[in-house]
C-alpha cells in the first residue's frame, strides 16, 4: 500500500513539473516580455475656503476618493506612443487613510518592458464624498472629469522586474458658495526613486486640529501636508537633484505656538532625511 502511494505522488510530482514547465514556455505566457507594474495610491488633503466663507461647523469622517479607471502613456525603444487601460476594476478610497506614507496598492499586472511611462490619467467616478460624523452624513464632491498627471518620468521597464509607481492625488478640498470642490494636484513617481522627508514636530498640541507643513523646492511643485496628532509627518519622492528645501510650518489657530520658516538642507544619499523641530511660543508683551 505504501508503494502504490509513493508511486502515484511520484507520478503527480511529475505531471505538477511538465505542467509547470508547460506555462513557462508557453507563448502566452506575460513573464516572456513583461514585468509587474503596481499602482499605489498616497494623498496628503487639506481643506481651503473660498475668500469671505466660513468652514461648516462638521467632523470629518471620511473623504472618499471615487476612481473609476486609470491609464498610463508610455513610449516605447522605437518611440511609438500610445495610451494603456490598466487592469483596474475601480473603487473608493477613503484618503485620510493614505496621508504621511501610508499607501494603498490600487492595481497590479502585467506591463511591457522596454516601455518608458511619461503620463497618466484618472478618471473620477460619481460617488466622490465626505462622510461625517453626524449619523455617517454623506456630502458629495464635485470633482474634476479627469485627472492628468505630466512628467511621471518612469525610466525604461526591464524584463522581469517589479515597477511600482505611486500616485500622490494632493488633494485640495475646496469649500465654496455652499458646495464642496476636490482639486488635485497629482504628481506620480517610481516608489524606488527619490527621497523621502520625514519630520517631527514638538510640543505635540492637544487639538483635533493639526499644524500645516508646505515644503518647496527649486523648480518643483510645492507640497503640502498636515501632521499627524503626534507631530509627525512625511513627503515621498522628492526629486534627489534638489539640494534643499524651505520648510514652513503653521500650526493650529489657538495653539499659542508661532509659525516657523526654516531651509533644511538634504542628503541624497540617504533615502530617508530625518529632522525634529520644535515651535517656540508666542510671549505675550507685557502690559506694563
Amino acid at each position: 500500500m505504501q508503494y502504490i502511494i509513493y508511486y502515484i505522488f511520484k507520478r503527480f510530482v511529475i505531471l505538477l513539473t511538465f505542467a509547470f514547465f508547460f506555462v513557462a514556455c508557453s507563448p502566452n505566457d506575460p513573464s516572456a516580455t513583461s514585468s509587474q507594474l503596481h499602482i499605489n495610491l498616497t494623498d496628503a488633503p487639506i481643506i481651503a475656503v473660498a475668500s469671505g466663507e466660513e468652514f461648516p461647523d462638521i467632523e470629518i469622517r471620511q473623504i472618499l476618493i471615487d476612481i473609476r479607471s486609470i491609464e498610463v502613456f508610455s513610449v516605447g525603444e522605437d518611440l511609438n506612443e500610445e495610451w494603456t487601460m490598466l487592469d483596474f476594476p475601480g473603487g473608493e478610497f477613503n484618503v485620510l487613510n493614505l496621508t504621511n506614507g501610508r499607501k494603498r496598492q490600487i492595481a497590479s499586472q502585467w506591463f511591457l518592458a522596454d516601455r518608458r511611462i511619461t503620463k497618466m490619467r484618472l478618471v473620477p467616478g460619481g460617488n466622490s464624498r465626505i462622510v461625517t460624523n453626524i449619523a455617517h452624513e454623506r456630502i458629495y464632491l464635485t470633482v474634476p472629469d479627469e485627472i492628468i498627471i505630466e512628467d511621471v518620468n518612469i525610466s525604461r521597464i526591464d524584463l522581469n522586474t517589479i515597477r511600482s509607481i505611486v500616485i500622490s492625488l494632493n488633494s485640495v478640498l475646496l469649500y465654496q458658495a455652499g458646495n464642496f470642490y476636490l482639486a488635485p494636484a497629482a504628481r506620480a513617481f517610481d516608489e524606488t526613486f527619490g527621497i523621502s522627508l520625514r519630520g517631527t514636530i514638538t510640543p505635540t498640541i492637544e487639538s483635533q486640529s493639526r499644524s500645516m507643513v508646505k515644503i518647496f523646492g527649486d523648480n518643483y511643485m510645492p507640497l503640502v501636508s498636515l501632521a499627524e496628532p503626534n507631530g509627525m509627518f512625511m513627503f515621498l519622492g522628492l526629486p534627489p537633484d534638489i539640494d534643499e528645501w524651505e520648510v514652513h510650518i503653521t500650526p493650529p489657530p489657538g495653539s499659542g505656538l508661532l509659525d516657523t520658516t526654516f531651509v533644511l538642507p538634504i542628503n541624497s544619499d540617504r533615502r530617508v532625511n530625518e529632522f525634529s523641530i520644535a515651535l517656540r511660543r508666542h510671549i505675550p508683551p507685557d502690559p506694563d
